[in-house]
């Protein structure tokens, strides 16, 4: 019989004994069991548990070689080990305490499915039976503490279905000190680290507290490859993220006071590039870019910057043999097929003026107030190549550097920028203006100014459309601009020095326009042409489009000055455009001081256009000028008949009988007097001259030598005869007489030429034509 005083020893040994069992043993094989069935029989999911131990004296779990596959047998979770050390403080805390939790080679898969359904929520919802709706526990739930908890080598993969993404991330650790959801106490964030990508990590430290929600927590981001982001390309960009690399320093905050949340700090990206996808094609690239002095907030929103920095800024501008360009085929990716993407966009609509301050009035044009302080720019290229003249153009602005101020999402902030760049080897880039983008009505003002430009790059273009290489020459461009609403006004200035077309180039599309006559026009003696381009219009108007418009404005300006040079040389040299003409008195050479003066104007153009020539043609008008000669022919013979001493009143009998032989002119009177008689005949009643006596008789006599006077001028006029080489010959001094008032006036000898006479009709006048040509 066993001594009363050691039973209760005994049965406490046993307790001992049966609890040690049933923790070490039944525990840890209960639990497994009911979790493997639960989760498959309620879930289909299938638990996979290496070891799980249990030391009911530490309250100590260790589960090692835990898996659990979704119904398909994919993996959903895993870890290699899991240590939980619960202790005994919770029995009087009165919360559920962890004195230390380590995990070791967790593993998450997280998949996104197309319809925004997550993996894990279905996985753990599929066969849980709907609740109905229950009133909210107003009371306080058991409050959790961990003590220290750390995490080792996790990996996270994330697949996004819709969006073709699938990629893991880690190694990722995590430590955690002092953990607590009890409200007001923080928790002690030590350390997050997860790897990103080859080189890229993400850093996370500072404090956390549960109850309620607040932060304040160090966010540092190095080489975080922003090709991860490829997937979430919106589709309507055809846009490949070649390159690029995202860091950042970040202070995140979350407390009791406004804003909600709170980042601080600097931002980066390096060596970005975005390429066209599938092409191998770049559009944009930069070394770095900086973003310093991040102010974010959320409720209220607000966005500042104080300084973007802008290293080695790359743009491409490409335009490939088919027509298309590179930008183009980038934002017309989400387009239907025959679609394109308008080539200018028109303005947008006014916005609605709001009160002061930067949340209310961005609120009003639902914009996410923003600002930023100063955009930097440095050693930057805007790159110009076209593929579809050949051979290829290629032109470019390096060296670009400058600032843009005064960005802001604030309506009537105005935004300022200067830059300055190097454009080829050795031209110049200087742009400097002001816009208002969240204006009312459109507000902008630019100056755009290239100089010292060589322009044999652009020689493959001159050939297409001009017809022409281009042997030489430079530009300097000053091109000013102003948008008041939607009216857009232009000034155009361009100075081409030394500029000379070369060897003729045969194409379709080159114009029909005498390019060389223009640019004869146009250039100076000092080799140089200075033409101004206004240009104006609304860039509302339905097919308004601003390079059109230009070009139009360009072809106008050269189709008035080939068509009509001399308005063009009058608008620059004075005068009129009747100087294309001078007028001569009929039958005369002589250039009247009116017509001289009239056609000065052309010394100066010939002076200062050394590439202009100058040719004269004298005109005659045949029945004009035939008239006027015979009457001076006539006046010179009859006045060398005078000279011979013939007496006044036989000078038109004599010069009669020259011309028409001895006593054509009695034989004339002999007639005269005869029809004069038979007249008298005819017409009794009337008194005849010589029929009343002798002063009838002295009366018809005179009659007689009067109308034999009239007869004998007229015949010898008519037998005056003017022959076309003589007409020819008035022609011709006629545009002698015009080249020598030029010549004598300053003009130049060598570019001043006449062409041979000719005779016009009625109507033609007498006068010499100036035209003007190119050498």
């Amino acid at each position: 019989m066993l001594n009363r005083t050691k039973t209760p020893a005994i049965a406490i040994a046993a307790l001992l004994l049966l609890y040690t069992l049933i923790g070490f043993l039944a525990v840890p094989a209960l639990v497994r069991s009911q979790a493997i069935d639960y989760l498959r029989e309620n879930h289909e999911l299938a638990l996979a548990i290496d070891k799980l131990r249990f030391n009911p004296y530490t309250l100590h779990v260790r589960a090692e070689g835990v898996r659990l596959d979704d119904a398909g047998g994919d993996r959903l979770l895993s870890w290699d080990a899991l240590s939980v050390n619960m202790g005994w403080r919770s029995l009087w805390e009165r919360a559920l305490v962890f004195q230390s939790i380590a995990l070791s080679g967790p593993f998450v898969h997280a998949e996104l499915q197309a319809d925004g359904a997550l993996n894990l929520v279905e996985a753990f919802a599929r066969g849980e039976a709907p609740q109905e709706d229950e009133p909210a526990d107003e009371g306080e739930g058991v409050a959790i503490v961990v003590d220290e908890f750390v995490l080792d080598g996790g990996t996270v993969r994330f697949s996004d279905l819709a969006r073709g993404f699938d990629r893991s991330f880690g190694p990722l650790a995590l430590r955690l000190h002092d953990f607590s959801t009890r409200p007001g106490e923080p928790s002690e964030l030590v350390a997050l680290r997860i790897a990103l990508g080859e080189r890229g990590s993400l850093t996370v430290m500072g404090d956390v507290a549960v109850t309620p929600l607040a932060f304040d927590l160090d966010l540092h981001a190095e080489d975080i490859p922003l090709a991860i982001a490829q997937s979430y390309v919106p589709d309507t960009l055809a846009a490949e993220i070649a390159d690029g690399a995202l860091g950042f320093r970040l202070r995140a905050m979350q407390g009791a006071q406004t804003p909600l949340i709170a980042l601080r700090g600097d931002a980066s990206i390096a060596a970005l590039a975005i390429e066209v996808a599938d092409r191998d094609d770049p559009v944009l690239a930069w070394r770095e870019l900086a973003l310093r002095g991040i102010e974010f907030d959320l409720a209220p929103d607000r966005l500042a910057v104080a300084e973007v920095e802008i290293d080695g800024f790359d743009s491409v501008f490409r335009i490939h043999a088919d027509g298309t360009t590179n930008v183009g085929l980038l934002l017309n990716a989400g387009q239907e097929d025959g679609e394109t993407a308008d080539e200018e966009d028109g303005a947008g609509a006014a916005q609605d003026s709001a009160e002061d301050g930067i949340g209310a009035d961005a609120d009003a044009m639902d914009v996410f107030p923003f600002s930023v302080g100063r955009v930097a720019i440095s050693d930057s290229r805007l790159l110009f190549n076209d593929r579809q003249i050949r051979p290829a153009v290629s032109m470019h602005i390096q060296s670009l550097a400058g600032e843009i101020t005064g960005i802001s999402s604030v309506p009537g902030a105005r935004v300022e920028a200067k830059l300055t760049g190097r454009v080829g080897d050795h031209g110049g880039a200087d742009i400097d203006g002001h816009a208002v983008p969240f204006a009312e009505a459109h507000d902008l003002e630019a100056d755009v100014a290239f100089s010292n430009v060589e322009m044999t790059e652009f020689s493959p273009y001159a050939g297409r459309f001009a017809g022409y290489e281009i042997a030489q020459g430079k530009l300097f461009l000053d091109l000013r601009y102003t948008l008041a609403g939607s009216r857009l006004e232009g000034q155009n200035r361009a100075l081409f020095d030394q500029f000379e077309l070369g060897d003729r180039v045969e194409s379709e599309d080159a114009t029909s326009l005498p390019v060389k006559f223009a640019l004869s026009l146009l250039r100076d003696r000092h080799g140089r042409i200075d033409i101004s381009l206004p240009v104006e219009g609304d860039i509302d108007a339905p097919g308004f489009r601003f390079g059109h418009l230009i070009g139009q404005v360009l072809l106008n300006t050269l189709t008035k000055i080939v068509t009509a040079p001399f308005s063009f040389i009058a608008s620059v040299f004075g005068g009129g455009p009747d100087m294309e003409y001078a007028q001569f008195a009929a039958g005369s050479a002589d250039l009247a001081a009116e017509e001289r003066e009239k056609i000065l104007p052309l010394v100066a153009a010939l002076s200062e256009r050394p590439l202009l020539i100058l040719e004269i043609q004298g005109w005659t008008e045949r029945e004009q000028d035939s008239e006027v000669l015979r009457q001076v022919r006539l006046a010179d013979a009859l006045a060398a008949v005078a000279a011979a001493g013939t007496p006044a009143e036989e000078v038109l009998r004599t010069a009669y009988d020259a011309q028409f032989g001895d006593g054509a002119a009695d034989a004339l009177r002999s007639e005269l007097g005869a029809a004069l008689e038979q007249a008298s005949a005819d017409a009794p009643d009337e008194a005849a001259p010589g029929s009343q006596g002798a002063e009838g008789g002295e009366a018809g006599e005179a009659e007689l030598d009067r109308r034999l006077q009239d007869e004998l001028q007229a015949r010898l006029l008519a037998a005056q005869a003017v022959s076309d080489d003589e007409l020819l010959a008035l022609a011709f001094a006629r545009g002698r007489a015009v080249m020598a008032a030029l010549i004598d006036a300053g003009g130049p000898a060598d570019r001043i030429f006449v062409r041979g006479g000719k005779i016009g009709g009625e109507g033609d006048g007498a006068r010499a034509r100036l035209i003007l040509g190119a050498r």
